[in-house]
């Protein structure tokens, strides 16, 4: 079984807390590595081993093939990752500690949302880490992937009738300036390149079939290498550019354009406002001309959509990778306040409050009845350090969702977007998270603003007064922030 297919099937594994155990021993005592080899052999399936590989590898404790020959480098990743549980290092994992690596893999896959995604351009499939790749453009060759953040980068690339033979680029890339080589391999039809240029590490590898050139490269901030360095090892394991397995994956929509589908929030949060059956979030007015914010996860997939008391609402520009979304209602006679956006953003600790209209029909029987919660700017950055997002102590509800995020002088400092799913972060961590929520930042809001034609002058606060009492504050903000209703 090829090494594609055994990450396929671990796409689906990895998502279980608990795989079926291995009834192995239970050794005491270190061993000799024939011996501790021999034992996994007799023990173990070879595609069991190169599971155990693969979570040794998300576990950042192996680095190497994933063939599953327990061989020395295999045995020493076993031994390092027995004495970071401060077990007895035998060599030999137990069927608790093989439960544990198995939860601590589960858990990195998770938080990094690796998923495969097959790149009609280049013609192949590459493991991708989504929860930090927030964009992708079309090159000439390829596909770029990046981060909004630009601290990690992957290039698909595919070079039909190259002018270059394979060694020729592999000199190439091997020679050019201003980067440090630090490892490199050629073997005929494909290379190595890994180094160092500038601020940052980069890892290349390209084959050929005589006929094109297929490769990726990947470069990223030295912050992100402890997180990266697995990553790329999984990514250059699986890669295989003409294996005739890329033609099944070419026929589903869905993973050739697995960014497009990606979850909009990190994969321990959902939107503070599902969609089954019929639905509500919030909005709220960002200009005198009728334009309302909220989140696109509101407004997607609604046969018909209401702003209540204002009607059917003309949608402007939908933004889904930052879940921004403008609409625009016609005013009429009716009087209304539109927020002003702090564009500095918010401090960390800065009080705040979240306001909107969440789970309506039951915790009020009037619809009309706006909810307010208050709380503290946590961290000025949502899960795995996704600077997109502010995480805020307020709670939130469905419903929440497209609410604004204000400071004590009224400014919108971001818009509530998803709340951490409690009962998953209970599975995996055995407690129960209080009070983190998140919200986009009101300077990603702003240039959402401007490209839903907005000017900059509808939008901005030129400062404003501090409210003392938080009962002052929410009666100047309510005739600015509408329910919407969602009918699939």
């Amino acid at each position: 079984m090829s090494v594609y297919r055994i990450l396929l099937r671990l796409l689906v594994l990895v998502n279980l807390l608990a795989f079926a155990t291995i009834a192995l021993p239970s050794p005491t005592t270190a061993a000799s590595s024939r011996t501790i080899r021999s034992w996994y052999f007799q023990s173990m399936t070879q595609e069991e081993r190169m599971h155990l590989q693969i979570h040794l590898i998300l576990t950042s404790d192996y680095d190497g093939v994933i063939d599953g020959d327990i061989g020395n480098r295999s045995i020493r990743s076993i031994l390092r990752y027995q004495k970071a549980l401060g077990a007895n290092p035998t060599g030999m994992l137990t069927d608790k500690q093989l439960v544990q690596l198995k939860y601590d893999a589960n858990t990195v896959f998770d938080r990094l949302n690796i998923q495969n995604h097959y790149d009609a351009r280049a013609g192949f499939g590459l493991f991708l880490p989504l929860a930090y790749l927030d964009e992708y453009q079309d090159t000439r060759r390829g596909t770029r992937f990046y981060s909004l953040l630009h601290d990690l980068e992957v290039e698909t690339i595919r070079i039909d009738r190259p002018k270059r033979s394979l060694k020729q680029v592999y000199d190439r890339m091997v020679s050019l300036s201003g980067r440090q080589v630090t490892y490199s391999t050629f073997h005929g039809n494909w290379f190595v390149v890994t180094g160092v240029e500038q601020s940052r590490k980069f890892y290349s590898r390209f084959y050929t079939n005589g006929l094109d050139q297929r490769g990726f490269s990947v470069a990223y901030e030295h912050q992100l290498d402890q997180i990266m360095s697995p990553v790329v090892i999984l990514m250059s394991n699986a890669f295989s550019p003409y294996s005739s397995r890329n033609d099944n994956v070419r026929s589903a929509p869905k993973q050739a354009r697995a960014l497009e589908d990606r979850r909009q929030s990190p994969s321990q949060a959902v939107p503070s406002q599902e969609k089954e059956g019929p639905s509500s979030g919030t909005g709220f007015f960002v200009s005198d001309d009728g334009y309302i914010a909220t989140n696109a996860h509101v407004v997607k997939g609604c046969s018909r959509l209401d702003v209540e008391g204002w009607g059917t609402p003309q949608i402007i520009e939908v933004d889904e990778t930052n879940d921004l979304a403008v609409l625009q209602v016609k005013k009429g006679d009716r009087q209304f306040h539109s927020l002003k956006l702090n564009i500095s953003g918010a401090k960390l600790g800065e009080d705040i409050l979240a306001l909107g209209y969440p789970l309506r029909g039951l915790l009020s029987e009037n619809s009309s009845d706006l909810s307010v919660t208050t709380g503290v700017v946590s961290t000025l950055a949502g899960l795995q350090g996704d600077r997109r997002y502010l995480t805020i102590s307020a709670p939130v509800q469905p419903g929440n969702s497209g609410g604004p995020l204000v400071n004590r002088s009224g400014e919108v400092v971001g818009i509530v977007s998803a709340k951490l799913n409690a009962l998953r972060m209970m599975i995996l961590t055995g407690d129960v998270p209080q009070n983190v929520n998140f919200a986009v930042k009101s300077q990603l809001l702003a240039g959402h603003l401007l490209i839903a034609g907005l000017s900059q002058s509808d939008y901005e606060s030129t400062g404003a007064e501090k409210f003392n009492e938080t009962a002052e504050l929410v009666s100047s903000l309510k005739s600015s922030i509408v329910a919407i209703s969602c009918t699939p």
